[in-house]
């Protein structure tokens, strides 16, 4: 029998705590690989870890690359091979983890000098990562989530912040693996729409319906959401 936890990782510090729902507890795990914030985490389920990318510490944009084991409760730096390409340093960025193959996914974010647009694969088997999309068409946004959807074979884009037209997005982007040469497609929504664009939500993914679950958020008005909002992927 599992036991459901929330694991999260503090904003500009470097604490990590695990919340049981049942026992309505938290429980301090460790001090974290180190202080950070607008990072990004994903989990993988098959070796249960909890894996950190990118974010901003107290001085600057290092290029983070952590994993965290749930059953020994410690931070192990990943090292790329070096012969791997450098992805630039990044926060408020989106992952995700496909954790049959071991690829870690990552998109857009805020760079030292610009926003990204670019996507990113890494490799846990060879640690080489590899860029698959430089923008086509462009999607230069951050404080967005992205989920990869095993079913599909596809990731998903949900919302965030364009820097190209200053105005959070009301879209979701699809990308198809199994037809990548088109890159970022924009996905046909259905029954109510967004009324305002929003980033730096929290959300969750039900992989049984294949239904996104959004809550709260800002817009460009620094209008903060106390909303909930249910979206199905129909892929």
């Amino acid at each position: 029998m599992f036991r459901i936890t929330q694991l999260i990782l503090g904003n500009s510090y470097n604490d990590f705590w695990k919340y049981n729902p049942q026992l309505k507890q938290w429980t301090q795990l460790t001090s974290g690989a180190t202080a950070v914030r607008s990072h990004c985490l994903t989990f993988d389920y098959i070796q249960n870890r909890i894996i950190l990318f990118g974010g901003y510490d107290t001085s600057s944009t290092p290029n983070n690359f952590y994993t965290f084991s749930i059953s020994s409760a410690g931070w192990t730096q990943e090292v790329p091979s070096g012969s791997s390409p450098t992805v630039g340093s990044r926060t408020k960025h989106a992952c995700d983890y496909d954790a049959s193959k071991q690829f870690l996914y990552v998109q857009g974010g805020n760079g030292v000098a610009a926003s990204y647009q670019d996507l990113w694969k890494y490799d846990f088997n060879t640690k080489l990562w590899s860029l698959l999309n430089s923008g086509n068409p462009n999607v230069q946004i951050y404080g967005h989530k992205m989920k990869y959807v095993s079913r599909g074979n596809s990731l998903v884009i949900i919302l965030g912040y364009n820097s190209n037209s200053f105005a959070y997005n009301t879209d979701l982007y699809q990308y198809d693996f199994g037809n990548s040469a088109v890159g970022w497609t924009k996905i046909a929504s259905t029954g109510s729409s967004f009324a305002n664009g929003r980033g730096d939500y929290s959300f969750g993914f039900n992989y049984a319906t294949g239904e996104f679950l959004m809550f709260g958020g800002g817009d460009v008005n620094a209008v903060y959401s106390k909303n909930f909002i249910l979206f199905h992927v129909l892929c």
